[in-house]
C-alpha cells in the first residue's frame, strides 16, 4: 500500500494552541457543557433568522445576547484569573451572574419591545437604567474579548458627549445629558444596535460558520496539503506553502489568528527545520495569516459592513478586492523566495511531497462549495445569507462522498437508492406542497436524510467520514464562538460612531483633515494611514475600519484625483481596511504576530518586526489603488483599448513595484545588494507603484541596471573584476 503522504492536522493540540494565545479559559466538563448548549443553539437559531428573518430589532437583542453572554463564560476578568492547567478553569459566579444580567437587558428588549418603541425618546427611570447596565456590560465583555483598548476608546467618546460644552475649539459641541446618551446608544439605531452589530448579526456569522463547517468537513486540511504538493519543492517551498496556504484558508476564515494557528501548527515547524530564522517562520506565517481579511470572497466582517455603509454590492466589493488581495500575496511569496536565495535554503524533495493530482482526484470535492459560493453571490444574484445558508447545506452534503462511494464500491445498492428516492421525494414536496422555491427546495431536501443517516450511525456505532454528530457540535461551537470577538467589536464600534453622529464629531475630523493636509490629497492620506495604524494597534481590524470610516472617510470623499474626479468610494473604504488589518502585525501590538511566535518559540517583538516587514507592500498597494482606481477595476471603459491598456499599465508597474520594495527590503536578489543599489531599489519601488509614466520608466531601467549589476558580478566570481562579468553577459 502506497505510503500516505498527507498532513493531518490535530484538532485536540490546534484548539488547544487556540486556548493559548486567545486567552479563553480551559473549561471543566460542566462549564464545557453549559457553552456546547449556548453555543450550538445560537448558531441553530443564527442559521434559521439567516433565512426566515425575524423583526430586526429582536434578532439584533438576541445575537448580542449569546455573543456577551458567552463571553463572560469564556474569558476570564484578566489572564492572571487562568490556571493554566487543561480543563481546570471554572466559571466563577460573578460570571455566571453577569452572564445572566446580560441575558435579561437583552431579553428586555425582545419581551417589551413594543412599550420600548411606543416610549421612544421619552424612556423610563427603570428604561435607563437598563440601557446604562447594558452599556457597560458590552464595554466589559469586549475588554475582554478583544483588549481594553477599544472599551477605553468607547468610554473616552461617552464622556465626550457629556462634557463637549466645556471643550475647546473644535472639539465644542452642546453637550448632552447622561439620559440622553444612554438612549440614543442603547434604544435608537445609531449605538450599539447600529449598522455594525447588524452586519455581524445578518452576515458575519453566517460566514463564520461557513468557514467553521468546511475546516470540520476536511477542507483545511485539503487546502494545506494542495499547497504543500503544489510548492514544497520549490526553494524556500515550507515558506511558500505557508503563503498559499494562508491565502487558500484565509477566503474561507478571515481570521488573522486562528488563520496563524490553524496554517502555522504546520508551516513553522517545516520553515525552521529547512533552515528559515524562527522569527522570520513567524513572521511569514503571520503576514500571510493577516491576508486573510483582505482576500475575496470572506474578507472578515468588514467587507460586510462596507456593503452597509457605501452601499456597493458585495459581488462588486469581492471583484475589486481581487487584484490587490493578489498583489500583496505575491509580495510575500517574493520575500519567502528572496530570503531563501540569501540564507541559500534547498527545496523539499519531491518524492516527499503529496501528488497534487491525486489529492484534487481523491479530495477536490471539498472545495466545491467555494465556488458554489461564489456562484450564488456573484452570478445567480442570491442574497448573501441565503448563499452562506446554501453553501453550508452543500458542505454538508459533499463530506459524505466517501460514504456514498464506499457503500457503492461494497454493493450496497438499496441504501443509495432509497436515499435517491427519499431525496426526490422530499424535493417534489417542497416544490409542490409547501411552495418553496427550486433553490429552497435543492438545498432544504438534503437535511433530513442526512439527520437520519447521522442519527443511525451514531446510536449504531458506525463510523462516518462526512459530517458526524461530533462534526456537527464542533462546527456549531466554532461558529457562535468565533463570532463573539468581531459581535462585541461591532457593538462598542456602535457605541464611537453613535457619539460621532451624535455630536458632529466625524464632520468636524473631516474638516481638521481637510485643514491640517491643505487639500493636498497625499498628505491626507498619510494622516489616515497613521491613524489607522496608531489605533490599529489596540483595535480589532473591524473596529478600526468602522472608527476610521466614520472620522476620514468624509475628508477623503471630497478629495479629487490628479485626473480631476473624485475618489471613488470603494477606494477609500479598502485603504481604511488595509491599514487596519496591517495593525494586526504592527509592534509593539500585533496579535496575529504574537501568536505565530508562540508556535515559533521565537521572540515576540522580533517577529511582529519580520512581520511587519515583510507585509510592508501592504502600506504601498493602498496608495497605488487610491491614485488608480483601475487597479480596482474601478473606472474601466472595457470597450477601448487605450483604457485596458492603462488599467493594464497600472497593474503592471504596481506588480513590478513590489517587486523591487521586497528587494530592498531583504538587501537581496541574486547576489547581496550594495546600499547605493539597495536605496535605487527603494526609490524605484516609490516610482512603479505610485502609477506615472516618468516613474514608470525610471522604476524599470533601475530594475535593469541592478539586474545587469547582479548578474555581471555572478558572472565575474568571487575573485573576478565587474568588467569581466560583464562582457560574458555581452560578448561583443
Amino acid at each position: 500500500m502506497p505510503e500516505d503522504k498527507t498532513i493531518k492536522l490535530d484538532q485536540t493540540e490546534l484548539d488547544d494552541l487556540e486556548v493559548k494565545y486567545s486567552n479563553i479559559r480551559s473549561l471543566t466538563r460542566w462549564g464545557i457543557l453549559l457553552v456546547s448548549a449556548i453555543a450550538i443553539i445560537s448558531s441553530l437559531y443564527h442559521l434559521y433568522a439567516s433565512v426566515y428573518m425575524p423583526n430586526y430589532q429582536l434578532h439584533l437583542s438576541l445575537h448580542l445576547m449569546f455573543m456577551i453572554v458567552l463571553a463572560f463564560f469564556i474569558y476570564p476578568i484578566w489572564s492572571k484569573a487562568l490556571t493554566g492547567k487543561k480543563g481546570l478553569d471554572k466559571v466563577p459566579v460573578y460570571d455566571l451572574i453577569l452572564g445572566g444580567l446580560s441575558a435579561a437587558v437583552c431579553l428586555y428588549w425582545v419581551f417589551c419591545y413594543q412599550d420600548i418603541v411606543s416610549r421612544s425618546g421619552m424612556e423610563s427611570q427603570f428604561d435607563l437604567i437598563i440601557g446604562a447596565i447594558g452599556i457597560m456590560l458590552v464595554l466589559e465583555a469586549t475588554r475582554r474579548t478583544v483588549g481594553p483598548a477599544l472599551s477605553i476608546l468607547a468610554g473616552l467618546f461617552i464622556i465626550y458627549a457629556f462634557v463637549g460644552a466645556y471643550l475647546p475649539g473644535i472639539l465644542t459641541h452642546r453637550g448632552y445629558s447622561i439620559e440622553r446618551i444612554i438612549s440614543h446608544l442603547w434604544y435608537t439605531d445609531q449605538g450599539i444596535f447600529g449598522v455594525p452589530l447588524y452586519v455581524s448579526a445578518i452576515y458575519v456569522i453566517v460566514f463564520i460558520l461557513f468557514g467553521a463547517f468546511l475546516k470540520y468537513s476536511g477542507a483545511g486540511d485539503f487546502f494545506i496539503n494542495l499547497a504543500y504538493a503544489l510548492t514544497g519543492w520549490r526553494k524556500g517551498g515550507p515558506a511558500k506553502t505557508s503563503v498559499l496556504a494562508s491565502g487558500f484558508f484565509g477566503m474561507i476564515s478571515g481570521s488573522s489568528i486562528a488563520n496563524a494557528v490553524t496554517v502555522g501548527s504546520f508551516t513553522i515547524p517545516l520553515m525552521k527545520k529547512a533552515g528559515y530564522r524562527k522569527e522570520f517562520a513567524g513572521g511569514i506565517e503571520a503576514a500571510s495569516s493577516t491576508g486573510g481579511q483582505i482576500m475575496p470572497p470572506v474578507m472578515g466582517a468588514a467587507a460586510f459592513i462596507m456593503v452597509e455603509f457605501t452601499g456597493i454590492p458585495y459581488s462588486e466589493i469581492i471583484i475589486s478586492a481581487i487584484i490587490p488581495a493578489i498583489a500583496f500575496f505575491t509580495g510575500v511569496w517574493i520575500m519567502a523566495h528572496l530570503e531563501a536565495n540569501r540564507v541559500g535554503l534547498k527545496s523539499v524533495p519531491k518524492s516527499d511531497l503529496p501528488d497534487w493530482k491525486k489529492l484534487v482526484r481523491e479530495k477536490g470535492y471539498v472545495s466545491i462549495s467555494v465556488f458554489l459560493l461564489l456562484y450564488l453571490i456573484l452570478i445567480a444574484k442570491v442574497s448573501i445569507p441565503y448563499a452562506g445558508v446554501f453553501s453550508i447545506i452543500s458542505i454538508i452534503a459533499l463530506s459524505y462522498v466517501p460514504d456514498l462511494a464506499r457503500a457503492y464500491k461494497e454493493r450496497k445498492y438499496a441504501i443509495l437508492a432509497g436515499i435517491a428516492i427519499a431525496y426526490v421525494a422530499l424535493v417534489a414536496t417542497c416544490l409542490y406542497l409547501l411552495n418553496l422555491s427550486a433553490m429552497m427546495a435543492i438545498f432544504y431536501s438534503i437535511l433530513p436524510p442526512v439527520i437520519v443517516l447521522v442519527a443511525i450511525c451514531h446510536f449504531t456505532g458506525k463510523k462516518l467520514e462526512g459530517m458526524d454528530v461530533g462534526k456537527f457540535r464542533l462546527a456549531l461551537e466554532e461558529g457562535t464562538k468565533g463570532s463573539s470577538g468581531v459581535a462585541l467589536a461591532c457593538a462598542t464600534a456602535g457605541i464611537i460612531s453613535g457619539v460621532a453622529t451624535l455630536t458632529g464629531l466625524g464632520l468636524k475630523i473631516a474638516m481638521l483633515v481637510s485643514v491640517i493636509s491643505g487639500g493636498s490629497l497625499f498628505i491626507a492620506l498619510i494622516l489616515t494611514m497613521l491613524a489607522c495604524l496608531v489605533l490599529g494597534m489596540g483595535l480589532p481590524t473591524t473596529a478600526t475600519y468602522i472608527v476610521l470610516v466614520t472620522m476620514a472617510a468624509p475628508a477623503l470623499a471630497t478629495m479629487h484625483l490628479p485626473s480631476g474626479i473624485l475618489i471613488p468610494v470603494m477606494a477609500i473604504h479598502l485603504f481604511v481596511l488595509y491599514y487596519g488589518v496591517l495593525a494586526d502585525v504592527t509592534p509593539p501590538v500585533a496579535l496575529a504576530a504574537y501568536a505565530a511566535s508562540g508556535i515559533a518559540k521565537s521572540n515576540q517583538f522580533k517577529t511582529g518586526l519580520e512581520a511587519f516587514k515583510i507585509s510592508m507592500n501592504k502600506m504601498m498597494v493602498p496608495f497605488a489603488f487610491v491614485y488608480s482606481p483601475a487597479i480596482l477595476l474601478i473606472g474601466i471603459d472595457w470597450a477601448s483599448p487605450l483604457s485596458m491598456g492603462g488599467a493594464i499599465f497600472d497593474i503592471a508597474t504596481m506588480f513590478l513595484g513590489i517587486l523591487c520594495l521586497q528587494i530592498a527590503l531583504t538587501g537581496f536578489w541574486m547576489v547581496k545588494l550594495t546600499r547605493i543599489e539597495r536605496v535605487a531599489m527603494f526609490i524605484a519601488a516609490l516610482a512603479l507603484i505610485f502609477p506615472n509614466v516618468p516613474g514608470a520608466a525610471y522604476g524599470i531601467a533601475a530594475l535593469i541596471t541592478i539586474f545587469v549589476l547582479q548578474k555581471s558580478r555572478i558572472l565575474a566570481g568571487p575573485d573576478g573584476k565587474f568588467m569581466d562579468g560583464f562582457r560574458k553577459m555581452f560578448p561583443i
